[in-house]
């Protein structure tokens, strides 16, 4: 019989997105390999990194050890331009470890979402550049500036959708095991800042709206349980690893009996 193919979809979840890579590892350490990853946002550069050959170690070596000093760098002329922080430096840190990679190449096959804010539509990202599709997918509205490509003006694909599943499939997966790291929107009563006003109505509108989308059509969905840690907050990172890496071995036994 021939193999059928496993593919992953990494959901969004900004800092929370750390668990994708625990759950990898986990996933590696079993003997469990996808041949297709999908992601949105933070899932779209956990995926896009594994998928690039970049191992389950680097990643967590370089997760944990995150800063916002390391991605984010203000645009001091932001109120006359289309975010608050200019995205030198992320982009500086996604060629340092992905170089001038083509999704075409990629060892396993990959894409993510994106929104465009021409259309109003969910884009898939599947050809060119690694780097630009990895910045489009995590490009959080104001925050990061949209990226230009082919006419359209691409932001966070969790704009639309927080887990492109679908995309999965369509890049020939027959079994999909989808990975939702936002959980349960909580209440929170923190907003000292201009970003943590953004983040939070984005959460809001992601639990309402998004949460739920393309989930139907997994044949598995994970939940790992990663407790306080925020969407725009890089303290306690080694938590959402290891509960992405412990809900990776629950589902082991699960894995295998779909494929």
């Amino acid at each position: 019989m021939a193999k059928k193919k496993l593919g992953f979809s990494l959901s969004g979840g900004g800092a929370r997105g750390v668990a994708h890579a625990g759950f990898l590892q986990a996933m590696e350490e079993n003997g469990i390999v996808p041949d297709v990853i999908s992601g949105c946002s933070m899932g779209a550069v956990v995926g896009g990194c594994y998928s690039a050959g970049i191992g389950t170690e680097t990643l967590k070596n370089c997760l944990l050890r995150l800063t916002k000093k390391d991605i984010l760098d203000m645009n001091f002329n932001f109120l006359k331009s289309r975010s608050i922080f200019a995205g030198k430096k992320m982009k500086a840190l996604l060629s340092r470890y992905l170089g001038d990679s083509e999704i075409e190449n990629l060892k396993i096959k990959y894409g993510c979402i994106a929104t465009d804010l021409v259309s109003g539509k969910v884009v898939d990202l599947t050809e060119g550049d690694l780097v630009t599709a990895i910045q489009a997918s995590a490009a959080i509205p104001t925050v990061f500036a949209p990226i230009e490509r082919n006419g359209s003006l691409l932001v966070d694909g969790g704009v639309l959708l927080r887990n492109p599943v679908k995309l999965a499939k369509k890049l020939g997966a027959d079994v999909v095991v989808g990975v939702d790291v936002m959980g349960k929107l909580k209440k929170a009563d923190r907003y000292k800042r201009l970003l943590d006003v953004g983040m939070r109505t984005f959460s809001v509108i992601d639990n309402l709206y998004c949460a739920k989308l393309g989930t139907k059509t997994a044949d598995l969905m994970v939940y790992p349980e990663v407790g306080d840690v925020e969407v725009f907050n890089f303290e306690n990172l080694d938590t959402a690893y290891e509960s992405g890496y412990k809900e990776g071995l629950n589902s082991v036994d699960s894995i295998k009996k779909l494929l």
